[in-house]
């Protein structure tokens, strides 16, 4: 114990590491601060800024195609929103009034216009526009570093396995951490729903936010421990810590690599019931790992990464290749194509969306926005219909944000217009399957009346919870209050099943919630029977529904019945797992 010293934090990123530490710190740009006298000289800064522009946007792209490959978890909404920022034209405005009529340097420009604006998101008193405040941050710095020819990569100059420290990480930072050595990441500031802390989650590295002063007292090569589960980082750990973690560590690895062996046996509880995994995909290249990882299909292809990945809609031929290629490597197969969920923080690329919207959230995305642009809908919904007559089969269209039956029939009357255009052209197709994203409540309440319409329901859960309890999961100022098992979720999701069942049509949930163990429980006991997920994570929730009777699963009816809180279900699960899979429950 001579020495050591224990950091509580919050547990971001499950799993343990133990490693020297490197204790990272942002480059400070000194910034050309230049007033613009010679004739010319402006249309010359304002060429600059454009070029550093594209190419800034150009490297976010790239970094959000590597992203995807990676993880199926939308955590891309982070980049999207900063390429959305670079093409917001009141921002763009404001820059080219910089150099025009104040005659400052581009450098200069970029600086006054991203601090009056990250200070107006900090003041507003609006909790979702204060966390988009940084990324107003992490935009300018790429642009300044683009402007002044500086490498925009972090620089994270060490050899060997390192647990990075540092005060704050920005989007980019975190993207740039080299995976192949970094171990684990601690921060001082930060919570579980921070960006920082959804991209970590999201590669797999563990991790321990909010530990106050941390990095002021750890110095580079200092030994360092941390536990992702527990949120606790230990600087000098004792010999009784690091045998505790290492014992942890095992544990877990022994847990992954069993989960892992048995990927391709069906998951079926001790009592007889039988559960479908599916996966969640962004590109053609995710499919042939699916059945490794034990998925049986794709229950969720988001195809607006096929839009944000080139910045402009995708031409029907390149649409009607992808999903004909995918469909064919499928076979027979579960095939889910979900129509362009774009808007919210979802960059549309060259498409013209109208008028700035203060809370786009809640305004023109997904099927409203498809409805709105019919040119861009109905090209998707041509490569659908191709790629069934390519393959013979029928494939799932999928329809995001359904709020209105209005949506849900004015869909099915695009499909069959196009389904007979292609007739009289002698090309004889099958319409797709006809599905909706239950993902707001108003879709929950009136579950029922929406099943008499469509062939199936997706429950995406992370927008269900974001739009019940009124709370931005990616804003760390009420990361309290994200909670999933809230039970007025739950009884959403509850009667959004039994409307299904009651119809005789398919349903499954595809959000975060089907990836986490505690929270499959839940679900199971609901009487969700298909789960879709991140390929990675199909293995260990598996094993979970193998481990645990269904009958004890379904107890968590009568306690959401009650007048239950969040914490009351979260434990309800975890004494669940206690007693049937006690080793799943310590890597939770």
């Amino acid at each position: 114990m001579d020495g050591e010293e224990r950091f509580e934090g919050v547990g971001v990123s499950p799993g343990v590491a133990m490693a020297p530490a490197f204790v990272y710190r942002s480059a400070e740009l000194r910034l050309p601060r230049r007033t613009l006298g010679a004739p010319g000289e402006a249309e010359g800064e304002w060429s600059r800024l454009r070029d550093a522009r594209d190419s800034t946007a150009r490297d976010i792209r790239r970094t959000l195609v590597a992203l995807d490959l990676e993880t199926s978890g939308g955590e891309g909404g982070i980049l999207e929103a900063h390429l959305m920022a670079l093409e917001d034209e009141l921002f763009i405005k404001e820059l080219r009034d910089e150099i025009f009529k104040m005659g400052r340097n581009a450098e200069w420009a970029v600086s006054e216009v991203a601090s009056r604006y990250a200070a107006k998101l900090r003041s507003s008193g609006n909790e979702l526009l204060a966390e988009r405040a940084g990324d107003i941050d992490d935009v300018a710095r790429r642009l300044l570093q683009s402007l002044m020819g500086v490498d925009s990569t972090p620089q994270f100059s060490f050899e060997g396995r390192r647990i990075v420290v540092a005060g704050n990480l920005s989007p980019s930072e975190t993207l740039a951490l080299p995976r192949d050595r970094v171990v684990g990441v601690a921060l001082d500031r930060g919570g579980a729903t921070s960006h920082a802390a959804l991209l970590v989650r999201a590669i797999g590295i563990p991790a321990v936010f909010g530990l106050g002063n941390f990095s002021s007292r750890v110095r580079s090569g200092d030994e360092v421990a941390l536990d992702g589960n527990g949120g606790v980082a230990i600087l000098s750990p004792g010999a009784g810590e690091t045998g505790r973690l290492r014992s942890m560590e095992a544990e877990r690895g022994n847990l992954v690599e069993m989960a892992r062996r048995r990927a391709a046996e069906p998951a079926v509880t001790p009592d007889g019931v039988e559960v479908a995994f599916l996966a969640n995909v962004e590109n053609e290249g995710d499919v042939a790992g699916i059945a490794a990882s034990g998925g049986a299909g794709v229950g969720l292809f988001r195809t607006e990464y096929l839009w944000l990945a080139e910045g402009r809609p995708v031409a029907e031929e390149r649409q009607a290749e992808i999903y004909t290629a995918m469909a064919r490597e499928l076979g027979d197969r579960p095939f889910a194509i979900r129509a362009f969920d774009l808007g919210g923080d979802k960059f549309h690329g060259s498409a013209s969306v109208g008028e700035h919207e203060a809370n786009p959230f809640l305004g023109l995305r997904s099927i409203r926005f498809l409805l709105r642009n019919e040119n861009f809908f109905k090209t998707q919904i041509r490569a659908v219909l191709r790629a069934g007559a390519a393959t013979g089969r029928r494939l799932d269209f999928t329809i995001p944000m359904v709020s209105d039956m209005s949506e849900i029939v004015k869909t099915r009357e695009l499909i069959r217009e196009t389904a007979d255009s292609f007739a009289r052209h002698g090309v004889e197709c099958i319409e797709p399957r006809l599905g909706i994203m239950v993902e707001v409540p108003a879709a929950a309440v009136s579950a029922a009346a929406f099943a008499r319409h469509c062939d199936y329901f997706s429950i995406g859960t992370n927008d269900l919870a974001q739009y019940t309890l009124a709370v931005d999961r990616c804003s760390e100022s009420v990361a309290t209050l994200y909670q999933p098992l809230h039970p007025a979720v739950l009884r959403l999701v509850r009667g959004t099943v039994e409307a299904a069942c009651a119809a005789s049509i398919g349903v499954s949930v595809c959000g975060e919630m089907a990836a986490d163990p505690l929270s499959a429980i839940v679900l199971l006991g609901l009487g969700v029977r298909t789960f879709s997920m991140a390929p990675a994570a199909i293995p260990l929730v598996k094993e979970t529904v193998r481990r645990v009777p269904h009958s004890e699963a379904a107890r968590v009816v009568q306690i959401i019945e009650g007048a239950a809180t969040a914490a009351q279900v979260r434990h309800f699960a975890r004494g669940v797992l206690a007693r049937f899979a006690p080793e799943i429950l310590r890597q939770c």
